[in-house]
């Protein structure tokens, strides 16, 4: 189970990650506070999909649902910040390595 939740997260990722990353270059608006709220965005989507499954099968608590929204955005939001600082370590090697 655990390798089949992997899988739709990375998918996710995948699908949202990359249009949010060419976006944010396109418009020049790499900023950390962008990089956090894509991430957390992208990560919330499968979170939200599988919330509207566990309801539809009737089994959603308030403590399910609130558990699972502050996990996932905030550990979204983290892989989004670090992601920011990876990408921007990696500009830069480019911008000092120019002749």
């Amino acid at each position: 189970m655990f390798v089949a939740i992997c899988l739709v997260f990375y998918t996710f990722g995948l699908l949202l990650g990359l249009p949010l990353l060419w976006f944010l270059k396109e418009r020049r608006m790499p900023s950390l506070r962008g990089y956090a709220l894509g991430g957390a965005i992208i990560t919330l989507l499968p979170t939200a999909v599988h919330l509207g499954w566990i309801a539809f099968l009737g089994g959603l608590t308030p403590y399910i649902a609130i558990y699972h929204i502050a996990f996932f955005g905030v550990g979204g939001a983290a892989a989004g910040a670090i992601f920011y600082v990876i990408a921007q370590r990696g500009s830069r090697r480019k911008v000092n390595m120019a002749p």
